[in-house]
């Protein structure tokens, strides 16, 4: 990968979770009562444009892109070089995701038990559309990573819908175009992954949407050259479209025709896709801006931020409104609300940084203990079937004995003949 398209990847990941953080601490700390009227505050109007449902929507929406080219396009890649890849794809998936999911599942139960008991009454946690939310059963779906697509996500852990959204079956969909694998089993592991996304499909219409704009970040390693050479050309072009989005398909055109929050995230999607096009064949050098290692570091905690911002923010908002009451947030875009909201963020980077040393970040150390675990079941399996094959020969070898045995002739039993008789013979 260049060293340009790597960087840039680090940087959307990054500024794309705290896009998302900031939208979520926004709704819950800043009040835009009134906005839009005579008299609100101008830079509350600015906030309000950039820190929008619309534009969080979009960063995720990146997300998806990314996690195709980068999962989607791997898969694709190793389906060329027809060598079974399977187990090596699953081990790398499901380490990436569930070092995260688990602990962040966790951290929701209990934030959210405490918060329920401690903060009552506030309303925070009463609001209407979190009460069917906080059934148990949701804990063992979440686990299973079915949250947004066969189950709702489990009590205020409202983002991790688009982790349910991680395409897994993509590579046993690619299987029987493939060589990696006999065609009877190609066919069978096809078949079914197929069978697995039309039922999730009727149940989850969004499915299909979402994996077509997977798809746009995975098709990006098919073509031999760019759409657009220029790399500053194809992010200009990026940028310009995200503000005209934002522009023309948010707010009041959204309540009036929600449909075309589709049609806004498959003309972002393939905007983003054509950058990582172009990106993939620039042999321009790094830009400057983009050189330090500092977004490498700040990428390699964004999971973590998105996997528990709404359990933690949720949580202050309540305990700030039981501590002080909520007239705070009566008045709009208050002294008061920006200094929680600033608060409020920096907490939240600081606890996702320390959750993630403890489960992000040791995410290649899990592949390794996972592969070890998988060569040692392979090794096992090989020598149940070796001793299989060696009981299976020794039965074998025990009839075809006892078998010659009988159909060799018995020595005769009569008494040994004497040398007179023998000479009588001989006459």
């Amino acid at each position: 990968m260049p060293h340009l398209l790597s960087q840039v990847l680090f940087c959307a990941r990054w500024m794309g979770t705290l896009l998302v953080l900031t939208v979520h601490a926004t709704t819950q700390f800043v009040s835009f009562y009134g906005a839009g009227q005579a008299g609100f505050p101008p830079l509350a109007e600015a906030w309000r444009f950039f820190a929008s449902f619309e534009l969080g929507h979009q960063s995720v929406i990146g997300f998806f892109v990314m996690s195709g080219f980068l999962v989607g396009g791997a898969a694709i890649n190793l389906l060329r070089e027809d060598q079974p890849f399977l187990l090596e794809y699953f081990i790398h998936r499901l380490a990436r995701i569930y070092l995260v999911l688990l602990p962040a599942i966790a951290l929701t139960v209990v934030l959210d038990l405490i918060g329920r008991t401690l903060f009552a009454g506030v309303g925070v946690y009463e609001f209407p559309f979190l009460q069917d939310h906080y059934n148990p059963l949701l804990i063992f779906t979440n686990i299973l990573n079915l949250q947004g697509v066969l189950a709702p996500y489990y009590g205020t852990n409202g983002p991790l819908w688009s982790i349910g959204y991680d395409y897994l079956l993509f590579p046993a969909l690619l299987i029987p175009w493939g060589r990696a694998y006999p065609g009877r089993t190609a066919a069978l592991i096809g078949a079914a992954a197929m069978l697995i996304v039309i039922l999730v499909t009727i149940k989850q219409g969004w499915l299909i949407l979402g994996f077509l704009i997977w798809g746009m970040g995975a098709s990006t390693v098919f073509p031999k050259r760019p759409l657009i050479r220029s790399s500053v050309i194809s992010l200009t072009l990026n940028i310009a479209i995200v503000f005209e989005l934002q522009v023309f398909l948010s707010g009041a055109m959204l309540e009036s025709h929600p449909n075309l929050l589709h049609v806004s995230d498959v003309i972002f999607a393939a905007a983003f896709a054509n950058l990582i096009l172009t990106l993939r064949f620039s042999t321009t050098r790094c830009w400057p801006l983009l050189e330090s290692d500092i977004h490498r570091r700040l990428a390699d905690f964004s999971f973590s931020v998105y996997a528990i911002d709404m359990p933690l923010l949720v949580f202050m908002r309540s305990g700030l409104s039981w501590a002080i009451g909520n007239s705070w947030l009566r008045q709009p875009a208050a002294p008061a609300q920006w200094l929680a909201l600033l608060c409020a963020i920096s907490a939240t980077l600081v606890v996702a940084y320390g959750f993630s040393r403890a489960t992000e970040a040791n995410t290649s150390a899990a592949r390794r203990q996972l592969r070890r675990l998988a060569r040692r079941w392979e090794e096992a399996a090989t020598e149940r079937q070796f001793s299989a094959v060696k009981t299976q020969n020794s039965k074998k070898a025990g009839i075809s004995a006892k078998y010659d045995n009988r159909m060799t002739p018995r020595a005769s039993k009569r008494p040994p003949v004497s040398a007179r008789e023998r000479v009588k013979g001989e006459r």
